[in-house]
């Protein structure tokens, strides 16, 4: 029996929340139930806080345990927020376009609760770039490494692991990369050496998304090519880097781990 806090939050908007049914049954049948299920949601996309009736379906049956409100749409970042709220929980981020299986949460539960210093996410693999090119390696291991591939919506932080003190750059956060949290997350992650470590190696654990999903997401646009010939993911990545003066230490690191680009990368052009 577990003792453990272990909380679930997702964000979604209303071009997408109708498949929020489809991947909260997969959340609610978890042979590991968790002890809240937080829906994060935008004022400024719900107006007057009124919600479609599939999603208060969901809240009347305890699929969702909880509704959260933000103001302002700060789009994925919205689920972050319950990092300030229940520090001391382990916090599981969850996608709205994702099937979960069954062990998602006792896979992640397990692997966290071992290696309360770093990040668990359930598939992973090396992420490395050589000039603007990224290039996945499925190489798995049990080490947990600052190269290892981050992925919100597979990830846990065990207690008071999250770096807290990145809520206070939210300004800066809204202007470099309010539509990729993954890099802004990855930023801290490097700015407090905190490694992430997988439960899966990506190549045998395949999670399956919702058919129609894929055309709505932020995805799409964080794969843009800029003017420079970089990722538009990696743009962002970069900038939050500078932008909270973590990009020495980010160097520092560079040529060993690889993380999310390469030496031969100019930042100051990206």
């Amino acid at each position: 029996m577990k003792k453990d806090t272990i909380i679930v939050s997702f964000t979604t908007w209303p071009k997408r929340d109708k498949f929020v049914p489809l991947m909260i049954e997969t959340i609610n049948s978890q042979s590991l139930k968790p002890d809240k299920v937080i829906m994060w949601l935008s004022e400024e996309e719900y107006p007057n806080k009124v919600i479609p009736q599939y999603l208060c379906d969901c809240v009347a049956k305890g699929y969702i345990t909880d509704i959260m409100w933000t103001q302002s749409n700060i789009y994925a970042h919205k689920r972050w927020e319950t990092q300030k709220l229940f520090p001391q929980a382990y916090n599981i981020t969850v996608d709205d376009d994702i099937l979960y299986e069954k062990d998602f949460i006792k896979d992640l539960y397990e692997t966290s609760s071992k290696h309360p210093n770093c990040v668990t996410e359930w598939t992973t693999r090396l992420n490395i770039y050589e000039g603007n090119k990224r290039i996945d390696i499925n190489l798995f291991d049990t080490e947990f490494l600052l190269r290892n591939q981050f992925l919100s919506g597979l990830a846990c932080f065990p207690p008071n692991l999250f770096p807290q003190d990145s809520f206070n750059f939210a300004n800066i956060r809204d202007e470099y990369g309010i539509k990729s949290d993954d890099a802004w997350i990855r930023a801290w992650l490097v700015k407090k050496r905190i490694g992430i470590i997988g439960v899966h190696n990506i190549e045998n654990k395949k999670w399956r998304g919702i058919k129609g999903t894929e055309e709505c997401g932020n995805w799409l646009i964080n794969k843009q090519i800029n003017e420079n010939g970089v990722q538009g993911i990696v743009k962002n990545f970069a900038n939050s880097l500078i932008v909270i003066n973590a990009i020495d230490e980010a160097l520092k690191l560079w040529p060993k781990f690889d993380i999310y680009g390469c030496s031969d990368i100019n930042i100051e052009k990206i």
